[in-house]
């Protein structure tokens, strides 16, 4: 299954940027109000590390596959 651009940039930037941020937010600011949040910072972690394999492992599957288009074009 291909993803759009869009659909794909939305998921890098949740990846890459929303996720860390959010997680590092709420560690620290729970922290700071006396909250014991590592099962919630442990979980989020690790649902953050999964989507980044999912996302990278897809582009390195779209990348190759452009390669083998590109070759296969060019023998004509």
């Amino acid at each position: 299954m291909r993803l759009s651009d869009n659909w794909y940039q939305a998921f890098k930037w949740l990846v890459l940027i929303f996720l860390p941020a959010l997680n590092t937010l709420i560690f620290v600011v729970g922290g700071e109000l006396g909250y014991d949040l590592t099962v919630v910072n442990n979980i989020l972690t690790a649902f953050s590390a999964f989507l980044g394999t999912v996302v990278g492992v897809s582009t390195v599957d779209y990348y190759r596959k452009e390669a083998q288009s590109d070759d296969s074009e060019g023998r004509g």
